[in-house]
């Protein structure tokens, strides 16, 4: 499924990994450990970033969300970069 190739991600975008993988499953909770201040809709277009990011045949029909999941927490266990 991952042919290797690095996904090039920004700073932020592994810290929403991160806080996926230490536990945060809604948007609104991933907004909240990146910065209070910012809304679910931030965490919304970093997550979007990311599933764009991996290989086009991981679960491309689900949602952005479900394809981040997905990736952190059954292809890349404790590696989100």
């Amino acid at each position: 499924m991952d042919d290797g190739a690095p996904l090039n991600l920004t700073p932020r975008e592994i810290e929403v990994l991160e806080a996926i993988r230490e536990g945060s499953r809604s948007l609104p909770s991933i907004a909240r450990r990146l910065d209070p201040a910012i809304s679910h809709r931030t965490a919304e277009a970093h997550v979007s970033s990311i599933a764009e990011k991996l290989p086009t045949d991981h679960e491309p029909d689900s949602s952005p969300f479900l394809r981040v999941m997905l990736w952190v927490l059954v292809d890349r266990p404790g590696s989100p970069a």
